[in-house]
């Protein structure tokens, strides 16, 4: 795999033993805003190291199969929204096009960990992202309509920061347990699922507790557990 950098020496493209092409962009301080993959691969055996990456682009063909994914930050720096254009098929139709972005917002509490992640079902255009800004990009989710199909995952923090409990889309639940260390103790995959996406997505962040008599049925028959072990010195 060889990678080529931009004249402020972020990576602008790598490519594998395959030939297949990743480029990336960066903005100013650094942060990858942009990736486009490559569905069509090049020869690698006309790459060397003194290739640049300028002449990488003009080797690559771009194609309807291509994904390219755009990231947006907020003003704490944290990536808050993610725009894939993919081949998908466009609403109402059956012909696969990437003229459609699909989100991923992330959710943060006030100490900046993740405390959600939402794929959203209903896509947006891709023109809209020619020039779109964070504050821009904001108010476009917040008009999105919603929908039974967008995905969900939920993580609850102890007051460590510590992920106790992760919720996926499918309303399912996994507890994790901690020793004194931080170590993980004990994994606990719920054979029950919550019964309402409304219940969690209103779940109590200070009471962990809380959340197994939100809906969630216990039975310690199914319930699927593993338990780790450590010696004193372990780390």
């Amino acid at each position: 795999k060889r990678t080529f950098y931009d004249p402020r020496n972020n990576p602008a493209f790598t490519v594998d033993g395959d030939g297949f092409v990743v480029e990336m962009h960066h903005d100013a301080a650094a942060r990858l805003v942009i990736q486009h993959d490559y569905a069509t691969g090049i020869d690698p055996t006309k790459l060397s190291d003194n290739t640049t990456a300028v002449q990488v682009l003009g080797m690559v063909a771009t194609s309807t199969q291509d994904v390219v994914t755009y990231w947006f930050f907020d003003s704490a720096g944290r990536k808050r929204f993610s725009v894939s254009l993919r081949p998908e098929c466009q609403p109402g139709s059956t012909a696969k096009s990437p003229s459609w972005g699909f989100v991923k917002e992330t959710r943060y509490n006030t100490a900046s960990q993740v405390v959600a992640e939402i794929a959203y079902d209903t896509p947006i255009a891709s023109s809209a992202l020619a020039q779109m800004t964070y504050a821009g990009l904001v108010q476009l989710v917040q008009e999105l309509s919603s929908s039974t199909k967008d995905r969900s995952t939920y993580y609850m923090l102890d007051p460590m920061g510590q992920q106790r409990l992760v919720i996926d889309p499918e309303l399912g639940v996994i507890e994790q347990v901690f020793n004194a260390r931080g170590q993980t103790v004990a994994v606990v995959q719920y054979s029950n699922a919550l019964t309402s996406a409304a219940g969690a997505a209103n779940l109590p962040q200070a009471s962990i507790d809380a959340v197994k008599q939100t809906g969630l049925v216990l039975d310690a028959s199914r319930d699927r557990r593993s338990y780790n072990g450590y010696r004193a010195n372990d780390d």
